[in-house]
């Protein structure tokens, strides 16, 4: 199944080096091939601070691997639990609702605005954030949007 996990990460302080620093037992590769959704990033760095921490939706294995190996690092939580943590992110929090995701069919149905044509169904969808059509999309910011997962488990 999935479990939410959330990874400690430090201010890497050795110069030329990534500016984060995952922890030892972390392989980014390992984690591409069980994670199942987004990895959701506090800023904690971004802001000054010496740490930050990020949400991953995994396979239950790697989740119990990491946990029982550096249980300093990496916690796993409940959807409850991970629910207040997304709501109080802030970096989050302070992405917008909606996001370009094609900007070239944007222009596109500016310019027919602007001539007077009309919009075909597909330039209406692309304009819909609800609807899958590139063009204007929902910045996903709840556990079930960003973990899709999580809702098909019984």
């Amino acid at each position: 199944m999935a479990k939410l996990l959330l990874v400690r990460i430090v201010r890497n302080t050795i110069p030329g080096q990534p500016r984060m620093k995952y922890p030892d037992i972390y392989d980014a590769e390992e984690v591409e091939r069980h994670r199942l959704g987004p990895i959701v990033y506090d800023g904690g760095l971004a802001r000054g601070e010496d740490e930050e921490w990020a949400l991953l939706c995994v396979r239950d294995e790697l989740a119990d691997k990491y946990v029982k190996a550096d249980p300093r690092n990496f916690r796993v939580l409940s959807e409850e639990e991970a629910e207040e943590w997304l709501a109080n992110n802030p970096q989050l929090q302070q992405q917008p609702s909606e996001t370009v995701s094609d900007p070239n069919r944007l222009l596109a149905i500016m310019a027919k605005r602007m001539a007077g044509l009309p919009l075909s169904d597909e330039d209406k969808r692309a304009l819909d954030p609800d609807d899958p059509t590139p063009g204007i999309r929902r910045v996903p910011k709840k556990l079930h949007e960003l973990f899709p997962v999580l809702k098909r488990r019984g």
